[in-house]
């Protein structure tokens, strides 16, 4: 018998292994695969798993397919995680995703006090 729960296991699963084809495959054609599940016990969402694993093209793909690059785990959103992982790639991915109103605001605060990256150096377009 198939369960939803063998499908969000298998989506989990593709994205800690960096199965980026899988990943498509499970967005383009599961309804019951959301970009935004949270994928375990403690809540983790895929952008997050992308964030810790500093995989780019995950970072990439899964807001063009609607994920919210705001959800919050481990009360860090995707873009924060990154930053504390060093994941310049992935942190470049979804700065331009992020809406400026306070939260925007907040998360610049945020990467100036801790100065790991310059951002006039980034990569990323504003």
């Amino acid at each position: 018998q198939y369960r939803s729960s063998d499908t969000l296991a298998a989506f989990r699963l593709a994205c800690y292994e960096r199965h980026l084809e899988i990943v498509k495959y499970f967005i383009a054609s599961s309804h019951e695969t959301n970009v935004d599940s949270r994928l375990g016990d403690d809540g983790i969402t895929p952008l997050h798993v992308a964030a810790l694993n500093d995989d780019t093209p995950l970072a990439k793909l899964l807001p063009r397919n609607g994920a919210k690059v705001d959800m919050d785990w481990n009360d860090q959103i995707p873009f924060q995680t990154a930053f504390e992982q060093n994941s310049i790639g992935v942190f470049d991915a979804l700065l331009p995703h992020l809406k400026f109103g306070p939260v925007g605001e907040q998360l610049i605060t945020f990467v100036a006090r801790k100065n790991y990256l310059d951002l006039r150096n980034s990569s990323a377009t504003y």
